[in-house]
């Protein structure tokens, strides 16, 4: 076999390897995208096709880590630059109000009486500005501290 014909044979699987590397790191991408979308904790927080922009990345610098340990790692390490307020203040502020519906007044969580959409929007909004809160622990955290601080207005913004 000439020298020509060997390394254009070479070249040609480096560059099918690359190619099907690629390709592979895409289907990744989209894996991670998926997951989080289909993950309603980290969905209302954060913006899944942020995270699938990062993955290349972070595959390229772990090629010997699985995609849902990468997975994680985005969300622990990466949290912050894929961090979604406005989705956040929405998903909690919409849980509070499934779980205080009927708990307006001095004696419920909305101890001013002035209307429980307001109240859970004081409490979404605040639990936002405290994000992003990758563990579950620093998500309790914020929200308590959202509730005092919601509790202790005498109007609500």
């Amino acid at each position: 076999m000439q020298k020509s014909t060997l390394f254009a044979t070479l070249f040609m699987c480096l560059a099918f390897a690359a190619t099907a590397a690629h390709a592979d790191v895409e289907l990744e991408k989209a894996q991670v995208i998926d997951s989080c979308e289909r993950n309603m904790l980290v969905n209302a927080d954060y913006d899944c096709a942020c995270f699938g922009e990062l993955f290349p990345a972070l595959r390229a610098q772990f090629p010997e880590k699985t995609v849902n340990t990468l997975s994680s790692e985005l969300v622990l390490q990466h949290g912050e630059a894929c961090f979604d307020p406005a989705g956040s203040a929405a998903h909690i502020t919409k849980r509070c109000q499934d779980t205080y519906p009927a708990t307006a007044g001095p004696t419920g969580r909305d101890p001013k009486g002035m209307g429980v959409e307001p109240y859970c929007q004081c409490v979404g909004e605040k639990t936002a500005a405290a994000g992003p809160y990758p563990k579950t622990g620093l998500l309790s955290q914020a929200r308590t501290a959202a509730f005092l601080a919601c509790d202790a207005l005498s109007s609500y913004p």
